[in-house]
């Protein structure tokens, strides 16, 4: 049977996503610490319910604050990217002329399997 003719199942990311949820409603139920948390994230969400028009005027602000940070990193990055690469080529330029210079004071070489003409 090949790749194609099986049928599309998703069990194991049910399995998975069960165990999770498993998994925490034991802890929110079962501990304290966990009811506390519970109890913090319920009241939580009920704040943030009670305010819808001071979330939706914030949006925008928060939005320009991620485009200024977002041109800003792009910024850096462009700055880093372009000192790393002069560095590399100076340090390129560098072992060229070294080679260079090593190659020009090379000693001549002796050939040892050179049939002499005698």
């Amino acid at each position: 049977m090949t790749q194609q003719d099986k049928p599309n199942t998703n069990f194991w990311f049910g399995f998975a996503l069960g165990s999770i949820t498993l998994t925490a409603a034991a802890y929110m139920l079962g501990t304290k610490k966990g009811r506390e948390k519970l109890k913090q994230l319920l009241q939580y969400a009920d704040t943030i319910e009670d305010m819808p028009e001071e979330l939706f005027q914030l949006l925008p602000k928060i939005k320009e604050m991620l485009k200024n940070d977002s041109h800003q990193d792009k910024a850096e990055e462009l700055e880093k990217k372009e000192s790393f690469s002069d560095q590399v080529t100076q340090s390129l330029e560098s072992i060229i002329e070294k080679v260079k210079s090593n190659s020009e004071e090379a000693k001549p070489e002796k050939k040892y399997f050179v049939k002499s003409e005698t």
